[in-house]
């Protein structure tokens, strides 16, 4: 009797014979039998069984050593048949019933029939019963990569049928049981868009709407940091369908729910009608709600939202209030203080006999005290369950008197400020409300304008999402401004819109108090004087953000007068709050800000407290800049430096963290300088913080400064300046590999400077280091050779008295000239010791450990470039640091010690990533193509050293580095017994080799040349 055979493939490769399990313990026999199974009872060719089990790396005999394998697989089965020889291959031929894989199929297919037809019940059995056939990961020790990706369809199909059971599901309303297994789903594929729908439609039928709201920020965010993508259509319109609560989203069998604007009013309910087209909010609306909930047990919930101008805090407030009518079904009272209002602001007994009347009180009745006016008010409220919501609220004493003395009732507050005195004596919970999402600006904007109008125009609507600064109001107010069109031509509005002024603009003809302006000319006058002050000296700070060391620079005071003022400012949503104790201000107010700084203080006030603020910034990045780099000092042209301008003393981390911190305001101040003056500010912060910004990685920066001072210096006629700006695009564009763009720069400023010139010299030094890339070492040495000239005179700064040696030292290393070349890089490593260790000192000895490494002598280059990678370390240069793990991986390789190499390997590529250095790029993929040889994984090695290749021949051809990794290639090849590929690469790197003059590298060509040729 033939035995009964059983197959798993979903998940470990699983053989069970007459339910025992049978052991395929080689991890080849598996890749076979694997194989063997995903077609099964079709014939598998002899190459689809070679290209799984070996993929590029096939032997010289496959044939033979798949016969075995088939061999001991029938051996192993004991059934008679069960593996069949065919003409080109082999079949295997089982039942159906035998693979989980072909079971896991007809189950799936089945219930996806029954489902179509409505037979929901059954369905569901049939779709649990095939998932529970998944065990694991499929394939999961099968280790071949041809099967990786099979394994990939399966997970593939496997989701589908996911998203079938769940489809089911939901539709038999089994909501809560669906949330669990797809919040595992979706923490498994995160970017799974049709799982996300599913588990966001389950919580918003589970009544978890707040989490429904927040799961689709979460996919939001995911989708945007992965792909750089929003949601697709069928996911942002379910997402709308919540937002609004669409009875389309029902549990199947509920009964519809009237929306709140259809409900008859209740009596003593004061709401004003809640707003139409409201969006967003889900989060916040969820936790209010459960706040004021919890009215009736304990103590009185009061509730107080805060936010800037114009966020629709009072919208906020009125929904929640209208959703809750249920729940305090003996009145909803609603006043407003009118804080922010031009009207007269309500004294307390104006509004508590205003409430008064509300609960039913006669007018004759109502106390005329105050005090025995809010006994009468809290005497009304007890025993009753009434939602107080009080709008526009200044002060924590304003809100006190209202707040009900038993529990039963809640308190909803808005307020520009945060009244945090309410949350220390009263408990009052606090909710922030902040700018809308891009989504939901274009979703209101959409709303009001119309589909047809927002869809033809959908570029102009999020650009104007943006100038509104997704703020609801101005929104609103640009939208209905448009909206009174026939046909809205939003493009135009946006011109008149920046023509106008943002603020103005934003101004409706017939509703003069709903201006924005307005509004914040209302939060301003409430603000002390010294908040004023601060919040007008805001406008006049040109970057993103502020610590309160540089306002109070600004601001001509102390760091504590600065703090207390930009905290008063925070408090009344003037300003945003960041990590780090910095400060942002909204850029609609920032333009109002501009304003009252152009109405309150005098041009030359204000020109004087930015050129205070500038020489300040100059001067902390000079300080910083000289405790991270001080080899570099000399070589930049220093500003004189305010006696009482310096930061406090730094450290290395205190310097690195600082000039992080304020890396975007200082490019904004050079760029604002370029433009408006003072120019030579521009100029001069530039050259004081480029050299961080390039060793840092920060090359889009660094562009943008040199660029604008540039701009300023030629704007200026200033030609030292020029010089300088001109060098500093020249050391970036060369170590970005675009070294056509940097010779033109530095050959165009050679031949314009003035050869006494003291910025002549650091243009010879990245000439020589252009050269010395694009190959052209004759040239390259005459340019260190003028440097050697003037070192030996004493005319250079040791910073560039170390460049001569160095840069000859590398064109004689790159020449083959090995023994010439390592005196020339120990005496430039000996003239940067002369200091403290720095950067400069680290790419002396690195170049030390690569001539080394060149020479054959592997462990004392691993000892060399072992101390240069660690100092680069402690130094925060990413950019040595992996240079030098990167040479060091190469002659730990060298000397057989592989796992030291690998970690080192990977570390230089982890700490290059980002960087954008040609040099290192390809350094660091030769040195992993050198582990994963030493390792015998030559296909591994081949994509790594094409890699290489591919670095080293973008934008501008780098030879040397062209030609190493050809010869590494080679020897790639070589190894793995492909000597056609071996002897192709040589000759090529033989070629390049000869027209450079690289003479080492000519000598391992035909090394490998004669190897291949004895080989073959």
């Amino acid at each position: 009797m033939r035995p009964l055979m059983e197959f798993g493939l979903l998940g470990p490769l699983e053989v069970r014979q007459d339910g025992e399990a049978v052991q395929v313990g080689a991890p080849k026999l598996r890749v076979v039998l694997a194989t063997l199974l995903l077609r099964a009872n079709r014939e598998v060719t002899l190459h689809e069984l070679a290209d799984a089990v070996w993929g590029a790396d096939v032997p010289a005999q496959p044939v033979a050593a798949l016969r075995v394998f088939v061999m001991r697989l029938r051996r192993l089965f004991r059934a008679p048949g069960i593996l069949q020889t065919t003409p080109g291959g082999y079949r295997l031929e089982i039942d159906d019933e035998a693979l989980d894989l072909y079971r896991f199929g007809d189950l799936v297919a089945r219930g996806t029939e029954l489902a179509a037809g409505g037979e929901l019940e059954r369905a569901e059995t049939l779709l649990d019963e095939a998932m529970a056939l998944w065990r694991a990961e499929p394939l999961a020790d099968v280790p071949s990569e041809t099967l990786h990706l099979e394994a990939a369809r399966l997970q593939e199909t496997r989701l589908r049928a996911e998203h079938r059971r769940f489809e089911v599901k939901l539709r038999m309303g089994l909501h809560h049981d669906a949330i669990g297994p797809l919040r595992e789903l979706t923490a498994e594929n995160p970017l799974r868009e049709d799982l996300w729908a599913q588990l966001i439609l389950a919580l918003y039928r589970a009544n978890r709407q707040a989490e429904a709201v927040a799961a689709y920020q979460a996919i939001s965010a995911g989708l945007a940091s992965e792909l750089d993508v929003v949601p697709g259509r069928p996911l942002r319109e379910l997402y709308q369908s919540i937002l609004i609560a669409d009875p389309d989203l029902a549990p199947p069998g509920a009964q519809p729910v009237e929306a709140a604007a259809a409900e008859p009013p209740r009596t003593g309910s004061q709401l004003p009608p809640a707003i139409g087209n409201f969006v967003g909010r889900g989060a916040e609306i969820e936790r209010i709600a459960g706040l004021l909930r919890t009215g009736g047990r304990v103590a009185v919930p009061v509730v107080t939202v805060s936010g800037p101008p114009g966020v629709g805090k009072t919208a906020l407030a009125v929904r929640v209030a209208h959703q809750l009518r249920a729940e305090f079904p003996d009145g909803q009272v609603y006043v407003d203080l009118h804080t922010h209002s031009a009207a007269r602001r309500p004294s307390t007994p104006t509004v508590l006999a205003r409430m008064l009347r509300t609960l039913g009180h006669d007018t004759d009745d109502i106390p005329v005290d105050e005090d025995e006016q809010v006994a009468a008010y809290r005497t009304a409220l007890r025993g009753k369950r009434v939602l107080v919501t009080v709008d526009n609220a200044a002060s924590a004493g304003q809100v006190r008197p209202l707040i009900p003395s038993e529990p039963g009732c809640a308190m909803l507050v808005t307020s520009r400020n945060e009244l945090t005195e309410l949350t220390a004596r009263d408990g009052a919970r606090r909710v922030r409300l902040d700018m809308l999402s891009s989504d939901e600006s274009i979703t209101l904007l959409t709303a009001i304008l119309g589909t047809e109008a927002a869809g033809q125009q959908r570029a102009a609507v999020e650009r104007l999402a943006d100038l509104c600064g997704h703020l609801p109001l101005a929104l609103r107010i640009a939208a209905s401004n448009l909206a009174g069109s026939h046909r809205p031509d939003i493009g135009a509005y946006i011109q008149r819109f920046l023509a106008d002024r943002r603020v103005r603009a934003l101004t409706m003809d017939d509703d003069d108090h709903i201006a924005v302006d307005r509004a914040f000319d209302l939060s301003y006058v409430s603000l002390p004087p010294e908040a004023r002050a601060v919040f007008r000296l805001l406008a006049l700070f040109p970057g993103p953000d502020v610590a309160a060391e540089a306002m109070a620079v600004l601001a001509d005071g102390t760091p504590q007068e600065a703090t207390k003022a930009l905290e008063q400012l925070a408090a009344a949503s003037l300003l945003q709050r960041l990590p780090g104790d910095r400060y942002q201000m909204h850029d609609l107010l920032s333009e109002y800000a501009a304003e009252r700084a152009q109405a309150e203080y005098g041009a030359e006030y204000c020109a004087e407290a930015r050129a205070r603020l500038f020489d300040w910034y100059l001067s902390a990045v000079n300080d910083a800049i000289t405790v991270l780099y001080p080899e570099f000092v000399a070589a930049v042209r220093r500003a004189a430096k305010p006696a009482d301008a310096a930061l406090a003393p730094l450290d290395r981390p205190q310097a690195l963290h600082w000039l992080d911190a304020e890396r975007a305001n200082l490019v904004a101040m050079v760029e604002h300088c370029a433009e408006h003056g003072p120019l030579p500010m521009a100029w001069k912060l530039t050259e004081a913080m480029v050299w961080h910004l390039g060793i840092s990685g920060h090359h889009t920066e660094y562009l943008a400064a040199a660029r604008a001072g540039l701009h300023a210096a030629r704007s200026a006629g200033d030609q030292g300046a020029e010089t300088t700006m001109v060098g500093c695009l020249v050391w970036e564009h060369r170590r970005l590999g675009d070294l056509d763009t940097a010779l033109d720069y530095v050959t165009g400023a050679l031949a314009d400077v003035d050869p006494a010139s003291p910025g002549r010299p650091v243009l010879v030094v990245w000439h020589g280091s252009v050269r010395i890339e694009r190959g052209e070492l004759d040239r390259a040495r005459e340019c260190f050779g003028q440097l050697a000239e003037l070192a030996a005179a004493d005319a250079l700064p040791p910073f560039l008295a170390c460049a001569a040696p160095l840069g000859l030292g590398a064109a004689e290393m790159l020449a083959g000239r090995l023994e010439q070349a390592l005196p020339l890089l120990e005496e430039a490593v000996a003239a940067a010791a002369q200091t403290q260790p720095t950067v400069q000192w680290v790419e002396c000895l690195m170049v030390v450990g690569r001539c080394r490494l060149l020479m054959g002598q592997w462990e004392r280059a691993a000892e060399v470039l072992r101390a240069a990678a660690d100092e680069a370390t402690k130094l925060g240069t990413r950019y040595h640091q992996s240079e030098c793990l990167a040479y060091l991986a190469v002659a730990l390789t060298e000397m057989g010690d592989v796992a030291e190499a690998a970690e080192a390997s990977e570390e230089a590529f982890t700490q290059s990533q980002g960087l954008r250095n040609r040099c290192i790029t390809i350094s660091v993929w030769n040195a992993l193509a050198a582990v994963h040889r030493s390792r015998g994984e030559f296909g591994e090695a081949v994509k790594a050293h094409e890699a290489a290749l591919a670095a080293a021949t973008q934008t501008t051809l780098h030879p040397y580095g062209m030609t190493e990794s050809r010869l590494e290639l080679a020897r790639t090849h070589f190894g793995a017994g492909r000597f056609n590929e071996t002897h192709e690469e040589a000759r090529l790197a033989l070629a390049t080799a000869r027209e450079f003059g690289f003479g080492l590298l000519q000598a391992r060509a035909w090394h490998l040349l004669a190897k291949t040729g004895m080989a073959s």
